[in-house]
């Protein structure tokens, strides 16, 4: 049985926000990764920084934090970070180890 059968989107909403935003961050890295206007070289860059700016939005402020949106952004790029990772992951484990342009 294939774990991806059993996601809709019950199962989707009730994922922490980490890992949903590390979903779409992997969705963006795809997408940018098809088309021919960014550079492969570039792409874990806009992810890191995509997740530091989208994470403070969706993430949650503890009350004895200080300075929340630092910490929440600090948080964020290391999810884009966890999305590259996980993207090399998918690609070592897949056998591509071609380098696009």
């Amino acid at each position: 049985m294939n774990p991806l059968d059993s996601l809709d989107l019950n199962t989707l909403s009730q994922l922490s926000p980490p890992v949903l935003l590390m979903l779409f961050l992997n969705l963006v890295g795809f997408g940018l990764n098809k088309t021919d206007y960014v550079s492969n070289k570039w792409i874990p860059l806009i992810l890191f920084s995509l997740g530091g700016i989208l994470y403070p939005m969706i993430g949650i402020v503890e009350a004895t934090q200080r300075h929340p949106s630092i910490h929440l952004a600090i948080i964020g790029c290391i999810i884009g970070g966890a999305a590259v990772g996980t993207n090399q992951l998918y690609r070592q484990f897949k056998g591509d180890n071609t380098q696009s342009k």
